[in-house]
């Protein structure tokens, strides 16, 4: 067990409980919400975890750009992982995910996301 700890946010329960799953097997200690409401107040009530992943499209008025935006007011050295079912390609062009941001594209495999998961701890961003 490495005892790093991942906020994994997505508003599909399936996809969530896998990527969860998937971390666990890995070593992390996963915390989960499902929606960007929900991460702020567990990220108010309780330590900064190692890393957040989270889903850019959410319903409930805040995405997961917004969310990382916010989370990095209070946490400015989070690492944030995005992921998404649509290319990147479009994120990058409207501007929700910015050049060196890590993004995971849905489908993964598991060692997509172990490897993109090692980059971002090994390499914390700022917002």
């Amino acid at each position: 067990m490495n005892g790093k700890s991942v906020l994994v946010v997505d508003d599909d329960t399936q996809v969530r409980e896998h990527v969860s799953e998937l971390l666990r097997s890995m070593g992390y200690n996963v915390r989960t919400a499902s929606n960007a409401s929900d991460a702020l107040s567990l990220l108010e009530q309780e330590e900064q975890p190692d890393l957040m992943l989270t889903d850019i499209m959410m319903p409930g008025g805040m995405n997961g750009r917004n969310l990382a935006d916010e989370a990095g007011i209070r946490f400015p050295d989070l690492p944030v992982i995005f992921m998404s079912g649509y290319a990147d390609s479009s994120l990058l062009v409207d501007g929700t995910i910015r050049q060196n941001e890590n993004f995971l594209a849905k489908p993964f495999r598991r060692r997509q996301l172990s490897d993109i998961v090692e980059l971002a701890l090994s390499r914390p961003l700022r917002h």
